[in-house]
This record gives structure tokens, sequence and C-alpha cells, in this order.
């Protein structure tokens, strides 16, 4: 069931893939792991997992056991994505032909290396693998199911009445010796003829839930499953369960006494198990407390080490609020009231607004307080300057919702803002992201993309991450939890969201993209983003320092991406036009400390993205060939570390690039 995972942008770790036919096993394999995902066993549903992996970003497919459209999906991507396999059959299975043939196939997807390993339920099968040195891991999984349990009489038959190396007509002959009602999943034609001939009282059920629920007792006996998941969820809500085709439970005396049957042939036996295990019924549970402790502790270290899973995850539900909007203020007089309405003609149920007053000179501070008087869910509170780093640091701490969402406070917001991102914050989706409207007073308008189409990636993800307006706090709602898994705070800096989010943005899994420009951004010549007073941009140099730092620092988040192409779109145009640009204005002993900074900060990230032949290559072929000498020269000196010396040798004839005349090959607009 791909199509309803193309609403949304993935940059996951790993995402399995279980068949609809295994669905049985589904819950289990939910309850386990983070990502998983139905496959029918289609040919639209193949075209649409072609689409799906092509327009997101996925490190590793997982698929269960096997089913023939795989075979299409794997040759398409196994040189671009890794690919592994779990296997829910046990060793004993592999009698059946279909196990055998599906096994075999899996072998040889990994032999011809095609796939990086074979995972697997059963144990005895993944002694043999391993003792062949095969890349091959344990897994086990988790329940959750909660049934309801009224203790009534009848004994629920857990196995199949279709596979003969069940014991399922033995476990109906035993519970006939109890003189007690069998409930079984839809009987087929078999088991009713049987139950005819020895009158055997039988409960036709229509559901899973239905058969393993409100039973005095339930049977799994078999020899050849390594699936014990129908046997932790009876034990989880307190139904006893007898079980035949184990060791989980060789480590827990009692357990193995009462509730392991040795021969499924034994009617007799089973009937007598029966009895006992009800007797004791409540030394049983108690002891079943203290292994399913120890099974889920071994799950999670089995899941460990096979996908690498977070530990001490923050919780998302237990904050105040869904969405804490936080606006920052300084000297915004003219601008706030219209802010203010903006956001609340948006603001829906669950929600509080953090007004934070940078220490503002003039009128702002007090129309803030005003509006917090006059409204219960907001806040105000109020400082001396320290910036915007600051402010959004400030919010991040004071912040009660689940989400958060950064509203500038000389810009605006459409009054579907948050009324069609609701949808998705239920569901539980890291970052919701809209367009924005550039506005240019008395000028023009137009949208600004946050999926930026113009770069002629398919990746979508890429198109984010590598966008003009990516860093932004502001045209995205996004998971509180994400700030504090990562410890991870703003620089009190100019250009401060670009030291932040960025790494938000690897670390988010799901991102709703909204085509619509809901966030209205207006573009002053006095804002602090365009204010010219200052004409070189320390700050740029700094933050990019902080942001390579931080991208060491969180590798585990970066591993998912190309950090060359990431450093190539996203560090390049920012140190041409708000770096190396800005150069040719200074006096000669103003180039030579700044070239100096430069170096001593950035200068491994300058030389890397320039060495990048194929990369540079295809950003001056947009120029004309006058052009191409001049950068082409001037790629050199800077990689030669001449940088200064080339610059003073031709502050009077440089040329600009500008990063829309290369990606976009427009003017660039509002700049």
């Amino acid at each position: 069931m791909i199509e309803k995972n193309l609403d949304y942008i993935y940059n996951l770790d790993y995402l399995i893939f279980v068949p609809e036919l295994d669905s049985n096993l589904l819950p289990s394999f939910q309850t386990t792991f983070k990502n998983v995902v139905v496959f029918n066993n289609n040919i639209k549903e193949y075209e649409l997992l072609q689409k799906f992996l092509k327009v997101n970003n996925i490190k590793k497919v997982i698929f269960v056991d096997y089913i023939l459209e795989y075979e299409y999906v794997i040759d398409s991507i196994y040189d671009s994505i890794e690919v592994e396999f779990i296997f829910t059959r046990t060793l004993s299975a592999l009698s059946d032909y279909y196990n055998l043939v599906t096994y075999n196939y899996i072998l040889s997807l990994y032999k011809n290396k095609k796939i990086r390993s074979f995972n697997l339920l059963d144990e005895n099968l993944y002694e043999v693998l391993k003792a062949k040195n095969y890349n091959v891991k344990l897994i086990k999984l988790k329940t959750k199911l909660k049934i309801s349990n009224k203790k009534n009489h009848t004994i629920g038959l857990l196995n199949s009445q279709n596979d003969a190396k069940d014991s399922f007509y033995n476990e109906l002959t035993a519970i006939s010796l109890l003189g007690k009602e069998a409930k079984v999943l839809e009987p087929n034609k078999v088991t009713n003829k049987f139950c005819g001939e020895f009158n055997i009282t039988l409960k036709s059920v229509k559901n899973y839930e239905q058969l393993i629920s409100d039973n005095e007792i339930n049977l799994y006996i078999n020899f050849t499953k390594a699936n014990i998941i129908p046997f932790l969820d009876s034990m989880n809500n307190g139904i006893i369960c007898l079980l035949g085709n184990t060791n989980i439970l060789d480590n827990y005396p009692i357990l193995k006494k009462y509730l392991v049957v040795d021969s499924d042939d034994d009617c007799n036996e089973i009937k007598d198990k029966c009895i006992d295990a009800l007797e004791h019924k409540s030394e049983i549970l108690e002891q079943y407390q203290i292994f399913i402790k120890n099974y889920e502790e071994t799950v999670d270290k089995l899941k460990g080490e096979f996908i690498g899973e977070e530990k001490n995850i923050v919780r998302t539900d237990d904050y105040k609020y869904l969405i804490t909007i936080v606006i920052p203020i300084y000297n915004v007089e003219k601008y706030i009231e219209k802010t203010l309405q903006s956001v609340f003609s948006a603001i829906v149920d669950n929600t509080e607004i953090l007004l934070i007053n940078d220490g503002s000179t003039d009128n702002s501070g007090k129309i803030a307080q005003k509006f917090a008087s006059e409204h219960s869910n907001v806040r105000y509170i109020s400082q001396g300057n320290h910036g915007l780093g600051n402010v959004r640091n400030v919010g991040l701490k004071e912040a009660k919702g689940k989400y958060i969402a950064s509203i500038d406070s000389d810009d605006t917001i459409n009054c579907n803002f948050f009324k069609e991102a609701m949808p998705y914050l239920k569901q539980d989706v890291d970052i919701v992201i809209y367009d924005w409207l550039s506005i240019i007073p008395d000028k023009e308008t137009f949208p600004t993309p946050a999926l930026d189409k113009m770069l002629n990636f398919e990746n979508n993800y890429k198109s984010l991450l590598y966008a003009t307006i990516m860093p932004s706090a502001c045209n995205k709602i996004i998971k509180k939890s994400l700030y504090d898994e990562l410890h991870l705070t703003y620089a009190e800096l100019k250009y401060e969201d670009f030291s932040a989010n960025p790494l938000i943005l690897m670390k988010a899994n799901k991102i709703k993209y909204i085509n619509k420009p809901y966030y209205e951004y207006m573009i002053r010549s006095n804002s602090i983003m365009r204010n010219t007073k200052k004409i070189v941009d320390y700050d740029m140099i700094k933050v990019i320092k902080i942001l390579e730092d931080n991208i060491s620092l969180y590798s585990n988040l970066t591993h998912k991406i190309d950090i060359k192409e990431f450093k190539n779109y996203v560090f390049w145009w920012r140190i041409e036009e708000l770096i190396i640009n800005k150069i040719y204005d200074l006096d000669a002993a103003e180039i030579s400390d700044y070239v100096k900074l430069i170096y001593d900060n950035i200068g491994d990230t300058l030389l890397e993205i320039y060495k990048d032949n194929e990369f540079v290559d295809n950003i001056i072929s947009k120029f004309d060939d006058e052009t191409k000498d001049y950068i082409m020269k001037r790629n050199k000196a800077i990689i030669n570390k001449k940088l200064e010396k080339f610059i003073l040798a031709h502050k009077k004839d440089y040329k600009i690039i500008t990063a829309a005349m290369i990606l976009y090959n427009i003017d660039n607009r509002g700049e």
C-alpha cells in the first residue's frame, strides 16, 4: 500500500516492506520497528514503489520473505540503496517446497551480492547460516495486542488447520477429551467434518482477535514455526497458551514444565497439560512477567544490532500544547500588529503563542504586552537585546508545544497556515514545510519554493535540502523533540537558522511539503538580513564553521546524504555571494585580514568545494568564455591560497557570481 506514502517526503535509515500475504505479522513488525509498509503483490504497487524510492531518501530497504514483484524492485535499486531480507520461516519449514524455493531465491540474491544481509527469526536457521560465515543476524518481534478476556470456557486453536505439519486435529481431539468447546478461525470443510464425526463442539470466528480472546486457554502446538507472536499475544493478555515448537522457555523451568508439549501426537498429554496449566495459572503468569521483560530486552538488543535503532528517544506525547508559535520582537512597531492579526486569524486549537521582546527601544514591547494581556494562550517574555539566535533558543526552552512554528514579527502568514498542517501533525509527521511568498513592498510579489524543482533533482528530499530557503525556521512547523534529541541550539549570530536547521532536516524522517506560499516574507531594506551598513559578513564565515563542526559531530545523521554534494550546493553559493563577492569592496589592509579569517575558519571547506572539478565545471558552463576564464583563474587562486593577491589585482574588473544567475539563469530578484 505504497500510494498513501507518496504524500510525504521520507528521509529514512531503513524501510521495511511486509507483503500483504504475510500481513498477520504486520502488527508485530510495526510494534518492533518504526518504518513498516505493506506491499501488495501487483504490478501497480511495483510501479508506485519504483517512484517512491526515486523521490525519497531511503538508505536501506528491507524486504520480508519473498514475492515475485520484489525481483523487479531489487534489480533497479540494489546499486544505489542497500537491500536486505528478513526470512520468517524456520529451518524445519524448508521441508515445504514453496518455502525452500523462496529461501533459495533469497540466498542466491545474497551470493550474487544484490542483498547485503540475510536476517532470520528462526534461531536454528540462523546458527546454520552463521556457521557458513554468511552475513546473518537474528531478530525477534514484539507485540502489543490488547484483547478482551471474558473468561469463556472455549479453547482457541491458534495454529493452522490447513498445515499438515501443525497439531491442529490432535488439539481438537484433546479438546473433546476435556469436554470443552473449540474456537476456530473460519473452519474449513475438513475441520467441520472432523468435529462432526467425533462430536466436538465448534465455535467459528472471523478474525484473529476474536480467535485469541475470551478463552479459558489457547493452544499453539506446532513444530515448524518461528512465529511466537500468538503465544505472546495470548500470555500478555492473561490467557494461558501451550506451545510445542520452542526452546525460548528453556531458561524458565516453571513455564517449560506447564506450557511446553513434548509430543504433538499424544492427545492425552495435550489434555493433561491444559488441566495442569489452568491449575497453576497464577504461578505461570507470575513467571511469565519475568520472561517477557527479558524477552523484550533481547528484542531491543537484537534490533540495535540489526538497524542501529536510536536509544533514549524523547517522547512526543507529553506536551501541554500541540503547537507553540514563537514570535521574536525587535523594533517592529510599524509591522507587529499586522503580524499578530495574521497569526491569530490562522491559529488552531491547543496552541500557545510566545511573544519574546528582545530589548526593543520603540513601542513594540507595549503592543505585544497588550496583546498578551487580552489572550490567555499568549505569553509575553521581555529581555535585553541578545539577537535573533538567542531569542530562538529562549523559544526552544520555553515552548510547551509538541511542534514549534517561528513567525518573524515583520512578516505575516496565510489564514490556512496551521489549518492545512493539522492532519499531518496529528499523524506525527516530523516537519511540515511551506513555500513562501516573497513580497517587496511597492514593487513585486513572487513565490519562493521550498522544494526547488529548478535544481533538477528527482529526489524530493535533496530538492528541499539544497533549496535557497532551506535553513529558514519561518516556513516550517517542526517537532520540538528533533532539537531536544540533538541537544541542538541556534548560534547567536546573524544567519542563526543556518547553524541548526540543516541538521534538523537531516534528523527528520517524515516531512510533509505543502506546495503553497503560506508564509508571507517581507523583503525590507532596513531588516536585519538586508542591512547594508556592514560591508563584509563575518557571521556567515562563523556560521559555516559551526555547521561544518556540527556535521562532523552528528555524523550518524549525515550518513544518509552525500556530504560532498551537500557542501557543494549549500555552502558554495553562500561563500560566493556572502563572503567572496564582499571582499572586492575592502581596502588592502582589510582584504588581508578578511582572507586570513576565511582560510583560518573554512579553508578546508573552501578547498574541498573548489577542487571538485565536475561541480565547478557545471557551474561555470553557464557563463560566456571571458567570464569562464576569469572564474577559472580566480578558483585556481582560491585553491592555491593566493586569493588576496588575485583580488588586489582584479578589484576593478571582477565578475560577480550569484546563486540566482547560476542555479536559475535569471536575474537575482530582490537582492
